[in-house]
């Protein structure tokens, strides 16, 4: 893997990450509303939230680095290659590399969070989706504008069977917007039975709903205004 653009970077494997925190945040918060109902002292509650969830999102960066890895992608001129190094070290972890005349489409997105994207390949052979998240893109050497690039040049000349398609991630699709829709009917349902039941407990149904609220449709405007962007 040494020929076509090299670019350094770091993958962070999201998924290890998303998991790790829902066991933590469910479990911490469980625990703290079990004491809050058993002495009688809502505040625990709150404590439960602001250091199970709020906590790990303002240390989100300490929490990254237990998931990220350095890596080299490369932009060959038959292939898209990534090399994933051990932590902390120059050891080879993992190689991947996939044939441009394998893929049937991709996926794109970059983060209204922070700078970092997310590619993932759709094969012709049925073979399983991939997905990779990379950190700290920078203007010169951003990944997601360098594969466009380089799948729009390929396009150019291959047949049109032959084409490398780009699809909608989720929140740019109908079921994005269906799923929107559950969601907000599945907060009103919760927050309508706090109310007759413990209307206490309903700011800390509503905190996180809108802090999720704001996030997804954050995410939905920087989704669809990307796709259109680079689908035209």
């Amino acid at each position: 893997m040494k020929s076509g653009k090299i670019i350094n970077t770091n993958i962070f494997f999201s998924l290890s990450a998303f998991i790790s925190f829902l066991i933590f945040s469910l479990t911490g918060l469980y625990a703290t509303v079990l004491l809050a109902i058993n002495y009688h002292y809502s505040i625990l509650g709150w404590i439960g939230f602001t250091c199970f969830f709020v906590g790990p999102l303002i240390f989100s960066s300490q929490w990254k680095k237990i998931f990220k890895r350095k890596a080299i992608v490369f932009l060959d001129e038959d292939f898209f290659g990534i090399q994933i190094f051990k932590n902390k070290s120059e050891v080879l972890e993992k190689e991947h590399k996939y044939y441009y005349s394998q893929i049937k489409s991709y996926k794109v997105g970059e983060s209204s969070n922070d700078d970092s994207c997310v590619l993932s390949l759709i094969f012709k052979n049925g073979r399983k989706k991939v997905t990779f998240t990379f950190l700290k893109q920078k203007p010169e050497n951003n990944i997601i504008n360098s594969f466009v690039s380089k799948i729009n040049k390929l396009n150019s000349i291959n047949s049109e069977e032959n084409k490398i398609t780009i699809m909608p991630n989720l929140f740019a699709t109908k079921k994005g917007t269906y799923f929107i829709i559950v969601l907000t009917i599945m907060l009103i349902g919760v927050i309508v039975l706090q109310i007759y039941t413990n209307p206490k407990t309903i700011p800390l149904t509503l905190l996180p709903g809108i802090i999720l609220y704001v996030s997804i449709f954050s995410q939905r405007k920087k989704d669809i205004d990307q796709f259109t962007q680079m689908k035209n």
